[in-house]
Order: structure tokens, then C-alpha cells, then sequence
């Protein structure tokens, strides 16, 4: 029994997911070592504190929203959200909650969060963002794999060289080249 107590508090400590039970009060009665290090605050100093002290000014109506409408309502057993986060230092990061109701015959119903740090998942999206709005410049591009098989154009290609997307995709680049030049010419281009 003792081993067993000792494997399920190691997981829940040194999860790699921070684990967060909140009151009906919304207030901080768990939270496991990793929660407190995204958040970085000691773990003494979470504890009967708001949880929403660590939500960032412009995601705390929604997070409110949230926490309400799980208290009050049996039936909602779970919901998800992304928020942006404010550690104790200030710095921000952004979030995914997955939040579980639970509720006992004896006790209030309380939430179960699981708090996993998306900031580096936003940023790639925001980096794919701009890559996509660069893509669709005035120039005409393609993008190939390391078998030089076309991947995707743009629509730039698709105007300057009068082929459809569904045309080359998966087309060697050769299939551009015109009678008027020579080898050294496409190898130069290719280059």
C-alpha cells in the first residue's frame, strides 16, 4: 500500500501536467509541483488564493464565465479552454485547461484542472501565420520535398505560369521547362 502511495504521489507531483483542484469558492486547495512551477509560486503560497491572481486581466471574464457555469450547472462535467497566464514573476504564457467537475455527497462541488503550457504551440502557429502571408506574395513560389516533388504553390505561381494547383502538386519542377534554353541554364536556376 505504502509503494502504491508513493508511485501515485510521484506521478502526481512530477506529472508533466499541472494539476489544480479548485473550490466552489474559487479558491486554490491543490496543486501538484509542476503547477506551481508553471506558475512559479511556491506551493504554500498558492494554497486558499485565487486561482483567477494568475489568470492575465484579459482572459479573466471568460475564465469567470467558465468557473461559473461548471459550478452551477450539474450536467457541464467538463469543458476546455486556452487563457493566458501570468506567473509570479509577471511574465505571461498561454495555457490549455482541460477542467473536471467533481462533486461528492458530503462535500461542494469543486473543479479538477489539468494546466499544460501551450506558449510554444502559439508561437509556431503565429510563425505559420506569417509564413503563409510571405507564401502569398507577389512572387511566384513553390515549395518541394527532399524528392523534388512540388508540394504547394502559390497562387502568384498559379497566375504566372497558368497551371493549376492540382496540376503540379507532386509534379517535378521540370515540367516548367521550355524549349528555349539550355541544361546549364535550369541547372544555374536551380542553384
Amino acid at each position: 500500500i505504502e509503494e502504491a502511495r508513493d508511485r501515485y504521489v510521484d506521478l502526481y507531483e512530477f506529472a508533466p501536467v499541472g494539476y489544480i483542484t479548485i473550490s466552489r469558492e474559487a479558491l486554490v486547495s491543490e496543486i501538484n509541483l509542476t503547477g506551481c512551477a508553471l506558475l512559479g509560486v511556491d506551493r504554500t503560497k498558492m494554497i486558499r488564493r485565487r486561482f483567477s491572481n494568475y489568470v492575465a486581466p484579459q482572459d479573466r471574464d471568460r475564465w469567470h464565465r467558465l468557473f461559473l457555469n461548471m459550478m452551477e450547472h450539474a450536467e457541464v462535467e467538463k469543458q476546455t479552454c486556452d487563457l493566458e497566464m501570468i506567473r509570479a514573476d509577471k511574465s505571461i504564457f498561454y495555457a490549455h485547461l482541460d477542467c473536471l467537475r467533481r462533486e461528492s455527497v458530503d462535500a461542494p462541488p469543486m473543479l479538477r484542472l489539468a494546466l499544460v503550457d501551450i506558449s510554444k504551440l502559439k508561437q509556431a502557429e503565429a510563425e505559420l501565420r506569417i509564413a503563409a502571408i510571405a507564401f502569398e506574395s507577389q512572387e511566384g513560389m513553390m515549395v518541394t520535398d527532399a524528392n523534388v516533388a512540388i508540394l504547394r504553390v502559390n497562387q502568384a505561381f498559379i497566375d504566372i505560369t497558368g497551371y493549376a494547383a492540382k496540376e503540379v502538386t507532386g509534379k517535378n519542377p521540370r515540367i516548367l521547362q521550355s524549349d528555349r534554353h539550355n541544361a546549364d541554364f535550369y541547372s544555374e536556376m536551380w542553384n
